[in-house]
């Protein structure tokens, strides 16, 4: 392992807390369920790539099913029905048979069946499960192993700086793009 290595992976998780999940909390998105759940589908899609094998990390479905496992048993059971729901949202704008709610209230709902065929999804349920998912991953990821193997080759030339024209000044207001592909 060396320092390279570990700064590289220091920055991949700090992107996805900063620029990922965090904004679903704090900023504008944690109004809108739909876009809580991109933003939150996006670092699925993300960490799957990142660690999951070889054999399926080309198969985008198998990857995000594979990783939804690791948010919890509740999810490997549903995981078909949210891989629709996925699909509709980014190609479409719209899920098929799920329910998605962020009243407080709903929290003990979060997925659970209520109408025939259809899933009730809390997206602030959804984000604490999938925050704790990340957590295990870059543990994971840490370790000396195939994960970590795995992540190093995905990372290999990713770079986590800001880059073009955006000055120091102008960071706060403007999300630079890492230069990255997993």
């Amino acid at each position: 392992m060396s320092q390279e290595d570990d700064a590289k992976i220091t920055e991949y998780f700090l992107w996805i807390t900063e620029h990922m999940l965090k904004p679903i909390e704090n900023g504008c998105i944690c109004g809108s369920c739909i876009a809580a759940l991109l933003m939150m589908f996006a670092v699925i899609d993300s960490l799957g790539k990142l660690i999951c094998e070889d054999k399926i990390v080309c198969k985008i479905g198998e990857r995000f099913k594979w990783f939804l496992g690791k948010l919890g048993p509740g999810y490997k059971k549903h995981a078909d029905s949210i891989w629709r729901m996925r699909n509709g949202f980014v190609h479409t704008t719209m899920a098929a048979r799920i329910d998605i709610t962020g009243h407080a209230e709903r929290r003990n709902d979060h997925l659970a069946e209520f109408r025939t065929g259809f899933l009730l999804i809390h997206t602030g349920f959804f984000q604490d499960d999938l925050e704790s998912a990340v957590t295990k991953a870059e543990g994971l990821v840490a370790e000396n192993g195939p994960f970590r193997t795995r992540a190093m080759k995905r990372l290999k030339d990713a770079r986590f700086t800001c880059v073009g024209d955006v000055s120091q000044e102008d960071v706060s207001t403007v999300t630079p793009a890492p230069d990255v592909e997993l």
